[in-house]
């Protein structure tokens, strides 16, 4: 058993505060822990990845996309 599952199971029997004092992490982490375990299930408890969901190049360049309708060269006026 993971100490993630260990984390989730002792939770229902004890206060969240005390238990993540207990397991030596942090209030805010232990929480996240439990609400993803709450809305997903066991998948909750898998490590996730750190990448970013989308890339800002990618967005940049869907942004700008609409700026090309503009005219190619400048008028000096």
């Amino acid at each position: 058993m993971s100490l993630k599952q260990e984390f989730v199971l002792f939770a229902g029997q004890e206060g969240a505060n005390a238990l993540c004092r207990q397991f030596g992490i942090d209030r805010k982490t232990g929480r996240k822990g439990l609400w993803r375990y709450q809305a997903e299930g066991e998948a909750g408890l898998l490590e996730r990845s750190w990448r970013p969901q989308s890339a800002a190049s990618t967005i940049h360049r869907k942004t700008n996309s609409g700026l090309k309708l503009r005219p190619q060269e400048r008028c000096y006026g």
